[in-house]
Formats: C-alpha cells, structure tokens, sequence
C-alpha cells in the first residue's frame, strides 16, 4: 500500500474506532475543494495529491475543523475557562467549575484534553504524508497548515495543563508526559517552520496564512515569558509581533477594523483583523457556544434561567473607573463584547432590557429618562441584575447548537497589546513604542459615536511597570471578554498574581445581600457563587493554576502514573 492510501486507512481508522466527530475531515479528503464529486483519492501516492491545488485544497480543509468541534472549544474550553476563574460566573450548573473544584474526572476537562489530541493525530498524518523538506508550493503550505495546526492544539494544553505528552507521529502511542518547557519548545520548533512553509497569501480566509504563524509565535512567547520571566522569551515575543505589525496593512498583514462591531457582525466575518477563525454554519449544526452567554434577547434559541454566563461586578466596576465613569464603545455597542443588559425578574417577565451601566436605582432612573424604551420602571427595580455579553449574537438561530456565530481564537488587536506589554516587561516600564502599540487600541474603541473614553495615554500615566501591566491586563480583560483570555491573564504571572485576582474577587462578593439568594439545590447558583469568598491558601491556588491531567489519561496511557498528575488534584 502507499504512503498516501496508508493515510487514508488511518483516517478511516481515526474516524470511525476513536474520533466519530471527525466525519467532516474524511468527508473534504475524498471529496474535492470545490463541489461533492465522485472522485477518490485513495489509488494516488502522496506527491500526485499535493501536486493538484484542488487536492491539496482537500486535505488543507481537514485541518481547520479537525478537533475545533462543539465539544473541543466551545463546549468544553470555552465555557470551563469562562466559569473557572473570578471575572465571570455562569448559571449552567457547573458548580465545580464556578468553584473552581474541578476535578479529574470533569467531563468538559476530559472532553477537551480528547479532542485536542483529535486534532493533533489529523495534523500529523499530513505532516507524516509530506516530505520533510517540501520543494513545491502545495507541499510547503500543506506541511506548514499541518504544523501550524498542531502547534495551536498544543499552546492550548500547555496553557491549560503545563507540560503534556507530545504526540508527534501517527503510530506514537502512550507517550510519557513531557514538562513544560519541552512542550513550549515544540510549538516554538513547529510554528517557525510552519512559518517558513506557509504561503503569504491563501486561497481562502479560511485558511492561516504566514503571518498567522508570526502571530502565534508571538502569543506563545508572550505566555512562556509570563510563566518564567525570561527576558530571551520577552524579546522573541516583541520581535515576532513586530513582524506581523511591520506587515500591517497590506495583503499578507493584518489591520485593526475601523469599527469594533464589525468583529461580530456576521457580515463581517473572516475580517481583515480576524488571525485564526473557525467557521460555522446553521445548515452544517452550527455553534452551540452562544448559549452559554443566553441573552434572552430576540432571535436568541436559549431563553431559559438555566443558561447565561455572566461578568461580575468588579470587573465592569474597575472599567469603569479607568474610563472615568464613562462606557467605551467596546462596552456599549450591541455587537459588542460587553454589551451589558438589565435581567429584571419583574412578574416572571425574563425579557431582557438593553441599557448601559449602573447598578442602582438612581441611575437606572436617569437612565430611563435617557432612554425611555425597552427599560425596567425603577420605581419596580427588584435589583436583581445581571451584566451579559452579547457578542455573539445570531439574529435567525436554528436552535441552540444552530449558530452561525464564528469563533476568532486570535485577532491583530492581541498582537499589539503583546508586543506593547514585551516592550514594557524589558524596559522595565512602559517606553513610547508600548505607549503607541496601547493608543492604537484605545483610538479604535473610541472611533464611533462622539466617545471620548478610553481616552489615549502617555508615559505620564503610568508608575513604572507593574502600573502598566495592570493597565495592559485591564484592557485585555475588556478587549477580550468572552475570548477565553482571562484565564491565562489571571494565571501566567504565578501565584502571587493569581491570589491578588482572587483576593480582588473577594473584596466585592458581597454586593448582594445574602437574603436575595434563592434558596435549595436548585437555586441561582450563580449568584451564590458571586457571593462566594474564595481560598487564597497556597493549595488551593497551586491546584486551580492547572486544569488536572483526565483520569481517562492517567487509566488507558501505560506511561503515565498518578505522580504525573498535576499538584494537588
């Protein structure tokens, strides 16, 4: 059999013995990239497949979706990592995640850790299938799509759960765990020749290009340099974020979007500003991630009290009093990443009402007279509120998993905020490049309307580097709500800085009486666990810096023993 019909069966394999979710990569490698035909590949060696852009099309269209399913990111990653830190909580009843009690067994932990290897094993039958040093075009972007690919899976286990086995051939089974460093070492390895073989330009946004490489070097400097404050990882972090900054603009770059609300508009998807972004339709079943955030708004599927992540109050608070009282564009636009509603439960009534920011009734009075239409009668303010975000908005949804809504797993806004931050790390403090790098941020999300927050900054505003940092990592916070950031910014700079965000949680955890809860098993959770004072004893830190290894992991991989789990679980 040849190389090429050897993949084939492994993907058969793959598909219909261990990972049935992955039916769509079989579906696009037996079929060409532009229609459904009758054409098998299967009698053909691996240099006449990447000798044809259509069949080369073909297999680089597997590797976009492979382990990208609901249950990798958006049904596991995305919701575990929202409710597994202080800034938000979610009323879908994931008490151990809110309580950041999770444990080996945890069914989303297991999930995700499952289909990141799924996503690994697709990648490495490409890569196993292209020659080493690839001579032509289709050849180089396959490998380096396939390398790109694998290194993205594994900078999502090593943030999540440090060093992890390195699977890095198809016939390699049960491999020991490797530490942290090595795994780092890895994705740094694959990206740098990912971004030697990508193209500059592809055929399809759907597709990473070169600089999307570039970007992903960045990004994973940026978190191995937080992890151990190694001043080489700083300088790599800003070089490779000057690269893709230098790139801006043009075709092979990226650029900001002038308006903010375009990232989530789905007339704008695949944006000039998007890196990596997974595609999904309502016809193909659609994303089901929306739910978690339940905006009990129109045209929304979920509309029950079940659902509904929500962001605590002391990060809107903290907002802002950075912008002065004032609500950026960021926070108030409704395509937004945190658009904030008002959940009155007046008479049963569920419906949500769109206004901006206070918590009292004197505001909301004031803001009634502003905006008369859609807001609670304060007069009747049970004030039971809850902040959404409302990002991911599909206005016609098929159903709960019938969003069209894309995920963007990294955008160019990420690449200047790390580059201004590895600037800050060497010098010791903010210098004019990071100040430039933040104000571009800034000046965007104050572009529509007549807003004058966040107004931009100078080297004036800031102490020295720890002042910048925590302006850096506010800004994240806001930038990047519900984009599955914060939490690694609660967690990359260690434990000293993970218990100062937990002692800032338990600072404001009181801001609703303790007779407002509900009361029994089934009552709002959520809102007892935003009462709830979390542990700042060292255990419990160390244990929740790390998700734990899967116990399926530990049970069925013969080189792995319960010492290699990770401390305290």
């Amino acid at each position: 059999m040849n190389k090429y019909n050897d993949m084939i069966t492994q993907f058969t394999k793959l598909t219909f013995y261990s990972f049935k979710r992955l039916f769509v990569v079989v579906l696009l490698i037996f079929t060409s990239s532009c229609e459904l035909d009758e054409e098998v590949y299967s009698f053909r060696d691996s240099e006449s497949v990447f000798a044809s852009g259509g069949s080369t099309d073909a297999l680089l269209g597997s590797l976009t979706t492979a382990g990208y399913t609901n249950y990798w990111y958006y049904q596991s990653v995305f919701p575990a990592t929202t409710a597994h830190h202080s800034l938000f909580y979610t009323r879908r009843n994931n008490y151990s995640l809110n309580k950041m009690t999770i444990t080996p067994s945890e069914s989303r932990v297991q999930n995700a850790w499952r289909e990141m290897y799924t996503g690994i094993a697709t990648a490495n039958i490409i890569i196993s299938t292209t020659p080493e040093n690839p001579e032509t075009e289709n050849e180089k972007n396959a490998r380096g799509l396939a390398l790109f690919t694998r290194a993205g899976h594994y900078f999502m286990l090593a943030r999540l759960w440090g060093g992890v086995p390195l699977v890095l051939n198809p016939e390699d089974k049960n491999m020991p765990r490797s530490t942290r460093d090595e795994t780092f070492e890895q994705i740094v390895e694959d990206l740098e020749f990912a971004f030697d073989y990508l193209a500059p330009l592809q055929n399809s946004p759907t597709k990473p290009k070169k600089m999307a490489a570039a970007a992903y070097l960045a990004a994973v400097y940026h978190h191995w340099a937080s992890l151990t404050n190694d001043i080489s990882r700083w300088e790599k972090a800003r070089d490779w974020a000057k690269i893709v900054i230098d790139a801006e603009g043009s075709g092979e770059g990226y650029r900001l979007l002038d308006d903010f609300a375009h990232l989530w508009d789905l007339n704008h998807e695949f944006s000039d500003e998007s890196i990596m972004e997974i595609g999904f339709t309502r016809a193909a079943g659609g994303a089901s991630f929306p739910i978690w955030w339940s905006i009990f708004g129109d045209g929304q599927a979920a509309k029950s009290q079940n659902g509904g992540t929500v962001i605590n109050y002391h990060l809107a608070d903290s907002l802002m009093s950075i912008y002065n009282g004032e609500i950026d564009y960021r926070m108030k636009t409704q395509t937004s990443i945190n658009q904030i509603y008002y959940w009155p439960m007046i008479g049963g009534d569920n419906t949500a009402a769109k206004m901006s920011y206070p918590l009292n009734k004197a505001d909301l009075a004031k803001a009634k007279l502003d905006n008369p239409l859609g807001l609670p009668d304060p007069t009747n303010y049970t004030g039971n509120t809850h902040i959404l975000v409302t990002k991911y908005r599909d206005p016609a949804p098929l159903g709960n998993n019938g969003h069209e809504n894309n995920a963007i797993l990294m955008r160019y806004s990420e690449v200047l905020l790390i580059a201004a931050e590895a600037e800050c790390e060497l010098n010791g403090g903010p210098n004019t490049i990071a100040i430039d790098y933040l104000n571009r941020v800034l000046t965007r999300a104050r572009k529509n309307e007549s807003f004058t927050e966040p107004a931009n900054v100078s080297l004036g505003s800031f102490n020295g580097l720890l002042d910048f940092r925590a302006r850096l990592l506010m800004e994240r916070a806001n930038e990047f709500i519900g984009e599955h950031h914060a939490w690694m910014d609660e967690r990359r700079f260690g434990i000293e800085h993970f218990r100062n965000r937990v002692e800032w949680h338990n600072t404001q955890f009181q801001r609703e009486s303790l007779s407002s809860w509900t009361s029994g098993s089934s009552g709002n959770f959520g809102r007892r666990i935003r009462n709830q004072e979390f542990p700042t004893d060292d255990s419990f830190l160390t244990k929740n810096l790390l998700w734990p290894i899967p116990e399926n992991e530990i049970n069925n991989n013969t080189s792995l023993t319960f010492s290699d789990q990770n401390p305290e679980y």
